[in-house]
């Protein structure tokens, strides 16, 4: 290849470049994820664009570039650079590419092919097949969602009608749990470190409706989780939380609240891993609400630690208020364990809180919310590596 054919060619895989970047980013807009992305981002963990937004993604590519059937490249690509590879090699071939090179006219035929632009497609064709694929998604999408309900019913069913233990239950619903997620087009997965052996009390960030059911999906071993007890006088839903060994947790009379403290001290001390979301309750903004002291007191007097799990994900996949899920991966990171404070006075209780909402904070990468306004109190915590299989030892806190 001559010298003058090698800057065409890497000029070329400059703009397929620049175009898959531009498109992503655009998809990423619509769907209502704005951000800047490179091609070293992965698809599916750092993106999150499950199987129906890259067919999207590969549409649109097929549209920007006139390249089609694209798919049957692309099946194995986990980055933005895999994708650019195949595409880089489909342009060596006789394609309608806007960047196909075919020979100039004039031009000696031993001095190569040439880059010759196509004309970009009408704008309107292209605007009404982006309009067509978001409705054929949405549809799709509400129909997963729909087939996942009997899924969740006929679980809670077998566990209410069969199940008198509570691993057996626990079984169950975790299988039932994954069920209806991969159905729902959900792919959660568990990662960082083991869930621990020996009592402690795990806490998690609350972005979705959807944690409860993720983390049931992906754990390993019963957990005791405290939903609110008005759940428990539902009809069948409340002998299901029963026989899953939860906790109901009391928002009425001091009275009342305390029996539900003493329930949670009672599962610590027969060795269970008792669940906490100590945000209480889920916001559409995005961002850690503030924590609140019942879980870190719990644990500096059961002398139990604390076990921060962050979970990634769930509130792009459905955010509050809204009604059906996004298909998305969903990312469950166990992290190290926080030691039982060294005694149980409101100082040493308060710092464990504020560490562990910290670091959660940075798992996921979302901004701290201040108490009243509820608007970030901080910027945006970078986002961690989660291929360290946890995070930092409890040192810093110290």
């Amino acid at each position: 290849m001559s010298h003058a054919a090698a800057l065409a060619a890497g000029a070329a895989d400059d703009r397929i470049a620049h175009c898959l970047i531009a498109e992503t980013e655009a998809l990423l807009a619509d769907l209502g994820m704005p951000q800047r992305v490179s091609l070293d981002d992965d698809v599916e963990g750092e993106l999150g664009l499950g199987s129906i937004e890259c067919a999207e993604l590969l549409l649109r590519l097929e549209r920007a570039l006139g390249m089609p059937h694209l798919e049957r490249l692309l099946g194995s690509a986990h980055r933005l650079h895999d994708i650019l590879t195949a595409i880089e090699r489909r342009t060596d071939g006789p394609i309608a590419s806007p960047l196909r090179r075919v020979p100039a006219v004039g031009i000696p035929s031993s001095s190569g092919p040439a880059l010759v632009p196509r004309e970009p497609p009408p704008p309107m064709r292209a605007r009404s097949g982006s309009v067509l694929a978001r409705a054929a998604r949405a549809i799709r999408q509400r129909c997963l969602t729909l087939a996942a309900v009997p899924i969740l019913v006929l679980g809670s069913v077998v566990v209410w009608a069969f199940c008198r233990r509570r691993d057996a239950a626990a079984r169950v619903a975790r299988t039932t749990a994954r069920l209806a997620a991969t159905v729902a087009g959900l792919r959660p997965r568990l990662e960082g470190l083991p869930l621990p052996e020996r009592p402690a009390i795990l806490i998690s960030n609350h972005a979705s409706w959807l944690d409860a059911l993720i983390l049931i999906a992906v754990c390993d071993r019963p957990i005791t989780l405290t939903p609110k007890a008005a759940l428990f006088g539902v009809p069948i839903l409340g002998t299901v939380l029963r026989r899953l060994g939860y906790v109901p947790v009391e928002r009425g009379t001091a009275d009342l609240r305390i029996g539900s403290y003493q329930r949670m001290r009672d599962g610590a001390a027969r060795g269970d891993l008792i669940h906490v979301f100590p945000e209480g309750t889920i916001t559409p903004q995005t961002g850690v609400r503030p924590f609140r002291l019942g879980a870190f007191r719990l644990a500096a007097e059961c002398r139990v630690p604390i076990v921060p799990i962050a979970i990634d994900g769930s509130r792009a996949a459905l955010r509050d208020g809204e009604w059906w899920p996004t298909p998305g991966a969903i990312v469950v990171t166990v992290l190290e364990a926080i030691p039982t404070p060294p005694d149980d006075s409101p100082a040493q209780i308060s710092a464990a809180r504020e560490y562990a909402r910290t670091l959660l904070a940075r798992t996921v990468g979302e901004p701290l919310l201040s108490v009243a306004s509820a608007v970030p109190a901080a910027d945006r915590l970078p986002r961690q590596d989660r291929s360290a299989r946890g995070v930092r030892t409890a040192a810093a806190h110290q």
